[in-house]
């Protein structure tokens, strides 16, 4: 709960305090010897530490994260760390590097089956170049897969590229 809470905390902009939480929930479980979810704890720490401008310490804890799902085989976590690092990598002008960051996130959801994640990386690398490579059609499969959370903001942002761009194609 602490780890949750502190991440929720600096996403809401209570930065410092999230952070400590965070941080005090991560070194607490793994004093106990646990490491169970520590690819995707890492994840948010990332997260947290992008957020309050960590950059080099975000970078770290991501990989962190990769080296305990590489350790432990916790591959489900993998997609949310690749985009948490496209993130970080993107707000430091480094698009190229983040646009193939995104592209492992994608791959990485669709092989651990992660829906939702696969959008999510799919519209980053759409927003982040439209002309990428990945196609209408195949961000139109990946929302046909969904099932439940048709009102997250991954899908309606999803469905805004699909509506835009099917708006471009009849317009040409």
């Amino acid at each position: 709960a602490e780890i949750i809470g502190g991440w929720a905390r600096s996403m809401q902009g209570d930065t410092a305090t999230g952070l400590a939480q965070l941080r005090q929930g991560f070194d607490a479980m793994r004093a106990t010897g646990a490491e169970l979810r520590s690819p995707f704890y890492y994840a948010l720490l990332a997260q947290a530490c992008a957020q309050a401008g960590m950059r080099g310490e975000a970078l770290a804890n991501i990989s962190n994260g990769l080296a305990f799902q590489n350790k432990n085989g916790e591959f489900w976590a993998a997609p949310y760390l690749h985009l948490v690092h496209g993130d970080v990598l993107l707000r430091e002008g480094s698009r190229v590097e983040a646009l193939s960051t995104y592209q492992r996130a994608l791959e990485a959801a669709q092989q651990t089956g992660a829906r939702l994640l696969a959008i999510r990386a799919a519209v980053r690398m759409w927003q982040t170049d439209p002309s990428h490579g990945l196609s209408r059609s195949t961000l139109q499969e990946l929302c046909s897969r969904v099932t439940e959370g048709f009102e997250t903001d991954d899908l309606r942002d999803a469905r805004r590229i699909l509506d835009n761009t099917s708006a471009i194609g009849r317009h040409n």
